[in-house]
């Protein structure tokens, strides 16, 4: 019997590491209305890495230089806008050559439209928004809207956006901190609890001076898909914003006082703990289920012993 059970653990421990992972990275945004000044504040939700390759025309991860620009990126939302936080370490600054070599650019696909032209449409326009510290008070950006492709620079983005760009840890050397606030209009899209929202965050890093060099994404699979075809969100923009609830607060629980009438125990805090999700959570049903199984194995085993 303890053979049986052995070599069911055993299984399922290979069967979940065979499990690929998801293509789709599940993000939540806290409810919370930030304050747009290159600090980090604690309503936001996050860490989330932004270290994925950008994919050649076969749909191969490219090799990324050694000391590329990687990132992190929190987020938060409110009943009019979307906040991010994003820190990029980029250690081979290049800050007076090219807007659009040097900088965070942010993908949307309102209303999830999934096209699978470049065209968008009225209902589900796409927006690409790009700002770093070439040029930190600039906005650049594109939208799509079912009239082709419209770029822009100033009044109509502006309009809509908020924005901070300034050194991480006090040094442009050490990379940059862009904070922003996206306020959609109303007519394109209703911010609401539960509203899911199909993007994207790419990092533009020139290494050498002289134009881009790399490009790091969120979660870009790219099977097939270059730099023309970006706005083929149906196969381009992968991740899925869900804007969920407000922070939750740490618990605090105070330990009883002391046996004599010491002093008092100091407030304890408890952090939630995080529940599986993603393949984590898949593995975890994965080896329960095969754990189920040898369960009644053994047991029918006994049976008939």
């Amino acid at each position: 019997m303890k053979r049986i059970l052995a070599f069911a653990i055993l299984a399922a421990m290979m069967l979940a590491l065979a499990i690929p992972a998801s293509a789709v990275k599940d993000v939540t945004a806290n409810k919370f209305t930030p304050v747009i000044d290159g600090v980090l504040d604690d309503g936001y939700n996050g860490p989330y890495d932004i270290d994925t390759p950008h994919f050649d025309d076969e749909g191969n991860p490219e090799d990324r230089p050694a000391g590329a620009a990687t990132g992190k990126v929190w987020m938060a939302w409110d009943d009019t806008s979307i906040y991010y936080y994003i820190e990029v370490y980029d250690t081979t600054p290049n800050h007076d050559d090219g807007a659009e070599d040097e900088c965070v650019e942010l993908y949307f696909d309102w209303n999830n439209g999934h096209h699978d032209s470049d065209e968008g449409s009225d209902e589900a326009p796409m927006w690409q928004l790009k700002v770093g510290p070439v040029d930190p008070d600039a906005l650049y950006g594109y939208t799509r809207d079912g009239g082709g492709a419209n770029w822009g620079q100033g009044s109509y983005f502006e309009e809509y956006s908020e924005w901070f760009v300034g050194p991480l840890n006090g040094s442009y050397n050490n990379g940059y901190i862009v904070e922003i606030k996206v306020s959609p209009p109303s007519d394109i899209i209703t911010l609401s609890e539960g509203k899911v929202i199909t993007t994207d965050y790419q990092l533009a890093d020139n290494m050498e001076g002289a134009g881009r060099t790399c490009i790091t994404f969120f979660d870009h699979i790219g099977a097939g898909i270059n730099d023309n075809d970006r706005w083929n969100t149906s196969a381009y923009l992968q991740a899925r914003l869900t804007l969920g609830g407000p922070p939750q607060a740490a618990v605090v629980e105070e330990e009883p006082e002391p046996m004599g009438g010491g002093e008092e125990a100091d407030a304890q805090v408890v952090v939630p703990k995080a529940t599986p999700t993603g393949d984590s959570a898949v593995m975890f049903i994965v080896l329960a289920a095969v754990l189920a199984g040898a369960f009644v194995v053994t047991k029918k085993v006994r049976t008939r012993a």
